[in-house]
């Protein structure tokens, strides 16, 4: 008793429908029984919220995360520890069931029973606070012969097909809880009805603390006054004989009132008392075993002389309070299927592949309480993660971006392993999100990591406009980037033309000719191709675009030139044309730039770097399109352009410098939280690069809590990226696409696995070695909760990291 120690707790939750299949029940039932540590208690039990159904473990147990799993499968739920669990028998009044070995035994079968029937007629009786629960151990083969002996002699023939008499059939005790005693009593009574082949008749038994006690207690004060009493009789008759009895009477009572003594201070412990220490630790107490053989049974007989000799029944094989039952009765009481009383439903566990359960690449979390890893070599297909805002997709997100962190700082060098040579660039939409996301950055040191508010007062900026090439080709690549970024058709070919005429002579205004042109020095190219197309006044736009053409005409710059084609693209606006004819040019290319001058403090910042650079020299870095530390924050629709046209640049860059990537081992890496944020107006960039991404070493992680916002062509392209991470969804579209997709090779998948999965539980799809597995689904271990433990999670030594140091500059 002293050392009993805190039981491990399941709870059960629904996952599906029960196989009507009888037979496959029972083969699972039996697959849990046959491994079942003793002392583990299956129970059922209401609180104020509804039924739960529960799986204890007694502590010791060998192989707990495989011993429930057969019995889950058996009536199609899933079970989850629970961290800290109540007291889950906590009850005023306990009894248990005993053999009524007055009644004969019945003969029920389990012929084409529901197993949920249990289950849902407990729904209807059990109030707020009761319980029922079914606690189990082995028979030892004494028992199991006895049994088979008993049972021949009551049933006959019948024992033949006997659950009780099945290769895994466990003995049982069943104990209630409630707040009265009579209700503990209706409680095992109502149960033990309703289980589909229990046979037995039984009588209830309460479990008090102090009756056994006292009538111990009482008994020896009866033997010591009688004893007294005949104590005086010597005084009276000189008989020996009652000396002798007098000596028996006193020899009986001092250890009997000493026992009851001993048993009322708690020292011998009751059956109550033991069976309270239990319930302290969340267990009940198993069935005992009987030490002596039961007496044989024997059939009524007849001598040649015509005597009969009566029958007798034998004694029972197992103590009063314990049943041999078969495997499929364990399972009824456990089943969560009483309707909405049972809870929510969950998705059932499906197991991961093989491939998939060795350490191929990132540790995702557990399968069937198994490690899976994501597959290095096959993130150039692409990740993809659907969830609602606090499913986790955030969080698993962050923990790639970690674990390419510590791939760049402490290389593994394993096959398909990023390394070293790997650039990785994070969009952030929250600013919460970026502050995480600098933070492994950080923890493991990476000098090559930046961060770049979009907002605020930061000096970083990427600079998409300082592109190679001359004028006509940077306004080409920046106008293009603005397109990408409005809704699609808002930009139309003589737009675009004009855009490209003022983008082309911003980029060739110096400070000198802005001061020639009245115009403020040292502002960006969209600052003053926005001057250029009237936004200051055409007056302001007559005077900067006449500076730059004289400056052309006084050094005769030849069109081949920044300034002379500058000047030659202003020609068509300039010369000759009335501001109301110029208008018509430039009125609704205008409200495109125009709305980007809201971030020229993000345009005008002294501290640049390019993407050529970022790519090249393999920086991280973690762009906040959020809110700062600061406080400061960009509009939506501003920071959504400011994205868009971020990763339209990245994408030309990315073409621009990474062609033969995959082949050279070099990686960039693109993180994205809310994906409808980058995917512009057009899907060509996603399915770039999901069709020709890989060849310049592209690996894209993307993120979205909304695809039903994003377009059909970027909404198919990600869902054929090679691993999709399925969270919860709620909306039956999302849903039925990813069912599409889950169910290309089997049927196995509802939207209600979608629907019902809990925080932090996905669906994986996945590709390793090119080939697509089948879907299976994994609890994503809380990395950001274990964050000291994150690298020895993914396989890598945490003591030859340094301390955080300066970040790149």
């Amino acid at each position: 008793m002293a050392g009993l120690e805190d039981a491990r707790v399941w709870q059960f939750t629904r996952a599906g429908s029960i196989e009507p299949n009888a037979m496959t029940v029972t083969q699972r039932a039996s697959a849990f029984t046959s491994a079942t540590p003793d002392g583990t208690v299956l129970l059922t039990r209401r609180d104020e919220d509804g039924l739960h159904h529960y799986l204890v473990l007694p502590p010791g147990s060998r192989d707990l995360s495989q011993t429930f799993s057969p019995l889950a499968h058996a009536v199609a739920a899933r079970a989850e520890e629970v961290e800290e669990p109540d007291l889950l028998f906590q009850a005023k009044h306990l009894a248990v069931a005993a053999v009524n070995m007055n009644a004969p035994v019945g003969r029920s079968t389990q012929a084409g029973a529901d197993v949920s029937e249990l289950s849902k007629l407990l729904a209807t009786t059990l109030s707020e606070g009761e319980w029922v629960a079914m606690v189990l151990r082995r028979p030892l083969d004494r028992e199991r012969k006895w049994h088979q002996r008993w049972l021949d002699h009551h049933l006959g023939s019948a024992t033949r097909t006997h659950h009780s008499l099945e290769r895994d059939a466990p003995v049982m005790s069943l104990w209630a809880g409630s707040s009265s005693a009579r209700g503990a009593k209706g409680i095992l009574q109502r149960t033990t009805a309703a289980m589909p082949g229990f046979d037995m008749n039984i009588q209830v038994r309460q479990v008090e603390k102090t009756k056994r006690g006292l009538a111990m207690l009482g008994s020896s004060f009866a033997v010591l006054i009688a004893g007294c009493w005949l104590g005086t009789i010597p005084a009276i008759v000189d008989n020996t004989a009652l000396y002798t009895a007098v000596g028996i009477f006193a020899g009986l009572s001092m250890p009997g009132m000493a026992a009851g003594a001993m048993y009322l201070g708690g020292r011998v412990p009751s059956a109550a008392e033991r069976a309270r220490r239990f319930i302290r630790h969340n267990l009940i107490v198993p069935p005992s075993r009987r030490v002596l053989a039961p007496s044989k049974p024997r059939k009524e007989s007849t001598d040649k002389e015509g005597r009969v000799t009566a029958g007798k029944d034998g004694g029972y094989p197992f103590p009063k309070n314990a049943f041999a039952v078969g495997p499929a009765l364990t399972a009824g009481l456990i089943a969560p299927h009483a309707g909405a009383d049972s809870g929510i439903a969950s998705t059932a566990v499906r197991v991961a592949p093989a491939s998939m359960r060795t350490r191929i690449g990132p540790y995702i979390g557990l399968n069937d309480g198994q490690p899976v890893y994501q597959s290095a070599e096959d993130m150039y297909a692409g990740t993809m993660a659907f969830g609602l805002a606090g499913s986790g997709k955030s969080r698993l997100v962050q923990a790639l971006f970690a674990w390419m962190t510590l791939e760049r700082v402490l290389p593994l060098n394993r096959p398909g392993y990023p390394g070293t040579q790997s650039s990785l660039v994070v969009f952030e939409n929250k600013g919460e999100g970026a502050n995480d996301t600098e933070s492994w950055a950080r923890r493991y040191n990476d000098k090559r990591a930046l961060r770049i508010d979009l907002a605020g007062q930061s000096p970083f900026m990427v600079d998409i406009l300082n592109v190679p090439g001359t004028a006509e080709q940077r306004a080409r690549t920046a106008v293009n980037a603005i397109k990408y970024s409005f809704s699609d058709g808002s930009i139309m070919e003589r737009s675009f033309r004009t855009l490209s005429q003022v983008m082309a002579a911003g980029f060739a205004v110096t400070p000198e000719l802005a001061a020639a042109g009245e115009a403020e020095v040292g502002r960006s190219a969209f600052y003053y191709a926005n001057i250029l197309l009237g936004g200051r006044g055409d007056d302001a736009g007559v005077k900067l675009a006449a500076a730059i053409r004289s400056e052309a005409v006084r050094t005769s710059a030849p069109e081949s030139t920044d300034l002379g084609w500058a000047a030659a693209s202003l020609a068509e606006l300039y010369e000759g044309k009335t501001p109301s004819q110029r208008a018509q040019f430039t009125d609704a290319p205008r409200s495109k730039v125009g709305s980007l001058l809201s971030a020229e403090s993000y345009w005008s910042r002294p501290k640049r770097i390019t993407w050529d650079k970022i790519l090249t020299q393999h920086v991280s870095v973690i762009i906040n399109a959020g809110v700062t530390v600061s406080g400061e924050q960009m509009d939506d629709e501003l920071s959504r352009q400011m994205q868009s046209m971020l990763m339209y640049t990245l994408y030309d860059a990315i073409k621009r410098n990474c062609s033969g990537w995959y082949e050279q081992h070099r990686a960039v890496t693109i993180f994205a939280d809310e994906l409808k944020l980058l995917a512009g107006s057009s899907s060509d960039v996603i399915e770039w690069i999901r069709e020709q991404g890989r060849s310049f070493g592209v690996r894209a992680v993307f993120a979205t809590q909304n695809p039903e916002q994003l377009s059909d062509a970027v909404r198919n392209s990600v869902l054929g990226f090679g691993t999709v991470y399925a969270f919860a969804q709620n909306n039956p579209d999302v849903i039925r696409r990813l069912l599409a997709d889950l169910n290309i090779a089997t049927d196995d998948w509802t939207g209600a696995d979608i629907a019902n999965l809990p925080p932090y539980e996905v669906i994986v799809r996945a590709t390793v070695g090119r080939q697509r597995q089948l879907p299976f689904t994994a609890k994503v271990h809380n990395f950001w909760g274990d964050q000291a433990g994150f690298a020895r999670l993914q396989g890598y030594d945490f003591d030859a990291v340094n301390l955080p140091g300066e970040f790149f500059q």
